[in-house]
């Protein structure tokens, strides 16, 4: 991804950008940990413009449209709608704040829930 500023361009890989959204996402409440990917995940990830972060899938399309997939783990006994409904937003004020970037699309996937 570029962004142009008036200094020059900038290039903002797909893997700084899960590194961005881990790190929200394990500082979110109710969440216990990333799922670790699949060899399916991982050999789609080498393939397409997509990230190779543990727990966390980037694509950015042709359109520089980024849509985002979060693979997580939560804690037992939490509101898991608002668990997600929390991580989501939490995602999109930091990859603006941080990067710069709007995030298109973000789908949390629940694997499982840990004590």
């Amino acid at each position: 991804m570029k962004l142009k500023t008036r200094f020059g361009e900038i290039k903002i890989s797909p893997y700084m950008i899960s590194q961005v959204v881990s790190k929200s996402a394990m500082e979110s409440y109710g969440v216990v940990e990333l799922s670790k990917k699949s060899i399916k995940s991982k050999i789609k990830s080498m393939i397409t413009r997509s990230s190779a972060s543990e727990g966390v899938d980037v694509e950015i399309t042709e359109n520089d449209q980024i849509n985002l997939k979060v693979h997580i783990f939560v804690e037992y006994g939490v509101n898991i709608p608002e668990v997600t409904r929390n991580l989501a937003d939490r995602i999109r004020y930091d990859v603006n704040k941080l990067l710069g970037l709007t995030v298109s699309s973000i789908d949390v996937v629940i694997e499982g829930v840990k004590d």
